[in-house]
């Protein structure tokens, strides 16, 4: 589930789970969270692994939770949340990856752009399942895959190009990326930083 702690007073203030005896309760989708986003308009955005996205929407001394992608397979399982410098929020799934404007999407849960994995297109995301997505100092987004290695994302075309173990990656698992102060990647993986 949820929790929401209070640092100054060191004690919860509100625990959010999913209720399966209760479907029709509008609550967290599901209890196995893996990533949360507070967007530069101060929303926060749920990721749950098998519940899709959640947007919590505050009540009273309670939350509303709004839901998106949440009945749509592997799209479902949400791993990773970013928001680049044009404010678009990235969402990290096991079927690829969801890009859209949080205010376009609250107002039409059909309003985003998804990249995929297609085997007729080289220039395709190398793996549907993504561990994670960072943006770099110059606004270039990076995708860690579980198995494709890491992708850069060409805003000019929405093409991706991927790095691999076959380029010097350490392993095709990635499960980080940062950046130093020499604009260096740190990429890591299941068989070491790279």
């Amino acid at each position: 589930g949820l929790y929401i702690f209070d640092s100054k007073m060191q004690q919860e203030v509100y625990h959010a789970a999913h209720d399966k005896s209760n479907p029709t309760k509008v609550q967290l989708s599901h209890n196995s969270v893996f990533d949360i986003l507070m967007d530069r308009q101060g929303r926060m955005w749920i990721g749950t692994f098998g519940g899709g996205l959640n947007l919590a929407v505050p009540s009273g001394k309670q939350y509303v939770f709004t839901r998106f992608f949440h009945n749509q397979g592997n799209m479902s399982y949400v791993r990773c949340l970013v928001q680049d410098r044009k404010d678009r929020i990235w969402v990290g799934t096991s079927d690829g990856i969801v890009r859209f404007n949080p205010d376009e999407l609250i107002h039409d849960p059909k309003a985003f752009k998804r990249y995929c994995r297609s085997l007729s297109d080289d220039n395709s995301l190398s793996n549907n399942d993504v561990k994670t997505i960072f943006e770099d100092k110059e606004g270039t987004i990076w995708i860690g895959t579980a198995g494709g290695g890491l992708n850069k994302f060409d805003e000019s075309d929405e093409s991706f190009k991927s790095f691999t173990s076959r380029d010097g990656i350490s392993d095709d698992v990635i499960s980080g990326i940062q950046e130093d102060n020499s604009k260096n990647l740190w990429i890591s993986s299941e068989n070491g930083i790279t």
